[in-house]
């Protein structure tokens, strides 16, 4: 059987939530291997549409501080220790990431100018959600823990954002995970000639095997122009429902947002993305239990 494409943006999205649904019936882990859904990610998902938004967001870039990512409510972007940041802010320290040579330093200052780009939108969600009774008290403290992040964004200038995509290529190529995706996104890597998109999708393979989250929910969500095969794809969203707090929800948000767009897979398809995803979860969780 071949996949099978449907008329609608809509119907294509409920249908692959459907196998994945599917999937997750017959082979997700045991309830002792799952991590149940945090309440900040409960309250995000009964919230309102503005807070849907930042539910159902691809998320092409990490997250710092008091942000949540875009994709998957409390899912943190892993990235390098933070220094203390006092009235300075921001700025300074981004500046200091981007003379250095520090990859670390590097993938930390992308977090911030990317936390410090979606503050202002986080912080309207969850006074909507607030506002329409979605756990009052959680959402007042993401509300001022929002409020803290924009007094470090105030020294935060649009010359440090126009950094952004310089940081995350340093960062990528000393290794850190989830810098891949950060640098492809927002069209970046069409832009980038072939020789930087092989060395892109190369680390975006790299990150998503091993697990990484941000990796594996922003190469399951991309298109044809990443260069990833659609069963690559799948796997990858498989995975991030695999190893995510709350992945399945995270999932169905997805996909009756609109996000997922692919083909509903055919039996061998899912099959393989099924072991692929399985295998991935494996590794990473092999990993985790014998620490860094």
């Amino acid at each position: 059987m071949s996949s099978i494409p449907f008329p609608t943006r809509a119907a294509t999205s409920l249908v692959l939530i459907g196998a994945l649904a599917v999937c997750a019936w017959f082979w997700w882990p045991a309830s002792n291997d799952t991590v149940p859904m945090p309440k900040e990610e409960q309250a995000m998902a009964t919230a309102p549409k503005a807070a849907e938004a930042v539910l159902a967001a691809p998320a092409a870039l990490p997250v710092g501080n008091a942000a949540l990512a875009a994709s998957a409510p409390g899912e943190q972007a892993r990235r390098p220790e933070a220094s203390p940041i006092g009235s300075e802010g921001y700025g300074p320290h981004i500046d200091r990431a981007r003379d250095g040579a520090s990859p670390k330093a590097a993938w930390q200052a992308v977090a911030w100018l990317q936390a410090c780009r979606q503050n202002a939108s986080n912080m309207l969600a969850y006074q909507q959600a607030r506002d329409n009774g979605a756990v009052p008290e959680v959402m007042t403290r993401l509300i001022v823990e929002a409020q803290t992040e924009a007094r470090r964004c105030q020294t935060v200038t649009a010359p440090h954002q126009a950094l952004l995509p310089e940081l995350a290529l340093q960062a990528m190529r000393g290794g850190i995970a989830g810098a891949g995706v950060a640098y492809a996104g927002e069209r970046r890597f069409e832009q980038a000639d072939e020789a930087l998109q092989a060395e892109l999708r190369n680390a975006i393979r790299r990150d998503a095997n091993s697990g990484d989250h941000m990796t594996l929910i922003n190469a399951g969500l991309s298109d044809a122009a990443w260069g990833l095969s659609y069963e690559e794809r799948l796997s990858y969203l498989l995975a991030f429902g695999l190893l995510s707090a709350g992945g399945p929800q995270h999932l169905q948000a997805l996909g009756k947002s609109g996000q997922i767009k692919m083909p509903a897979p055919n039996s061998a398809q899912a099959a393989a993305a099924q072991a692929a995803a399985q295998k991935i979860a494996d590794a990473a969780k092999a990993k985790a239990s014998v620490g860094p």
